[in-house]
């Protein structure tokens, strides 16, 4: 029975797709076919590629405040406010220039064409382009030109990209879904030392002299547009999961969390771990018979 793992986008949130993977492989449960989008498509793309799921925590677990914001630091351009020189620096020190199809498992990357609208479903190509263009937030990162395309992240047409699985002919689907559940948000009130030290609101300084004193008191520049995208990519994942129902829904408890919270990966990934373990023997019962 061919397996395929639809891993979807949620920036940080998305960490929990390691501890997915972490219980899947305890319980011998290998996907033969890998989706993934924006941090779906990291992840799933370090897995596919051969990466252990311990290399992969390894590297999810390193990344603290200091190396968040020295690889995210803001290098604003007319494209984006954040260079992705050290991202493609970092991830061609993994990939080199290894293409989708010369990799052992089947991979499927999307990403999204921002001249056209169109769902591009990358399964041939350099994979060091494909993961960091499906992951390439709008205005927050640059485009990536990709075979005469301009490529930004896979979650603004395809947040769980569960379809592309079936088109490739799985017979059992398991899809993980971090999208945030906005209508169960309880803001957090953080001291001025703390909001100060806040990576979003170090870029939402840069437009603070546009607006009033009080900017700081309302929802910000950034957290309006990281958003509207949660809103917009929560109705999408609605429609998708009643179009293409996966075998098994995995839904990581990922409600405090947020886009930027790569530095709290342990807590993410544990996250994705507890949920799985209530559903992995269920998932090897229908596998095997």
């Amino acid at each position: 029975m061919k397996v395929g793992l639809a891993l979807g986008s949620g920036g940080a949130k998305g960490l929990a797709h390691i501890g997915v993977l972490k219980v899947l492989e305890e319980f011998g449960i290998k996907p033969n076919f890998i989706s993934g989008t924006s941090i779906g498509a990291i992840i799933g793309g370090l897995y596919a590629y051969g990466l252990s799921i311990k290399e992969i925590e390894k590297i999810a677990l390193e990344i603290d405040k200091k190396k968040q914001k020295d690889v995210l630091s803001l290098k604003p351009s007319l494209s984006g406010l954040i260079s992705q020189e050290k991202i493609f620096e970092f991830y061609y020190s993994i990939f080199g220039k290894t293409k989708i199809e010369e990799i052992k498992t089947k991979f499927l990357c999307v990403a999204t064409d921002i001249q056209t609208g169109d769902e591009i479903i990358m399964n041939k190509g350099e994979l060091t382009k494909a993961v960091v263009s499906s992951a390439s937030i709008p205005i927050i990162f640059p485009p990536v030109k990709y075979k005469n395309r301009y490529l930004v992240d896979g979650g603004l047409v395809n947040p769980i990209p569960i379809k592309p699985l079936l088109h490739s002919g799985v017979d059992f689907t398991i899809a993980v879904d971090v999208t945030k559940p906005l209508k169960k948000r309880i803001p957090e009130k953080k001291s001025q030392k703390q909001r100060d030290e806040n990576f979003l609101s170090k870029i939402t300084n840069l437009f603070s002299s546009m607006y009033d004193k009080n900017f700081n008191d309302t929802p910000n520049l950034l957290n309006i547009f990281l958003n509207s995208i949660d809103i917009m990519e929560e109705q999408i994942v609605r429609k998708t999961l009643s179009l293409y129902p996966p075998d098994i829904l995995i839904t990581p408890d990922i409600k405090n969390f947020n886009t930027f919270d790569f530095y709290k990966a342990k807590e993410i990934i544990s996250k994705g771990e507890e949920i799985t373990r209530t559903v992995a023997d269920f998932i090897k019962y229908k596998l095997t018979h």
